[in-house]
């Protein structure tokens, strides 16, 4: 191979190169996070019209969990059945400053609830079964 062939493959081979990241390229629109969904918030039902926030800009902060449960005995115990509960938490954060009332006054309100049934008396064992 001549000098000639080689500088033509090294330049052929170079634009295979650029043209591969070229098309691979990314535009700026495509790095941006997408629009947040309902499945992205942290909260179910989201910003609720803006009462969420707007409750948050003057200091109340609420915050609702809930935690679904079935549970059962499999084998052993008194016997083998399976159960459903669940317990749900509510969260209430005050902040004093942004309130007009104390500044530097925080309040933390939790209230808790269980519901449903328990596999803790069919299990027959002193110790709880999960």
């Amino acid at each position: 191979m001549d000098g000639d062939s080689r500088w033509m493959l090294r330049m052929a081979l170079l634009a295979g190169c650029a043209l591969s990241l070229a098309a691979q390229a990314v535009h700026a629109e495509d790095c941006l996070p997408p629009e947040p969904t309902w499945w992205d918030s942290p909260y179910m039902s989201g910003d609720l019209f803006g009462a969420r926030s707007g409750l948050a800009e003057h200091g109340v902060i609420a915050d609702l969990q809930l935690t679904q449960f079935y549970q059962g005995v499999a084998g052993g115990g008194q016997e083998q059945s399976f159960q459903y509960g669940g317990r749900s938490d509510c969260f209430v954060n005050l902040d004093g400053n942004k309130l007009g009332l104390w500044e530097g006054l925080s309040v933390t309100l939790h209230g808790e609830t269980r519901y449903g049934e328990t596999v803790n008396s069919i299990a027959g064992t002193l110790s709880a079964p999960n």
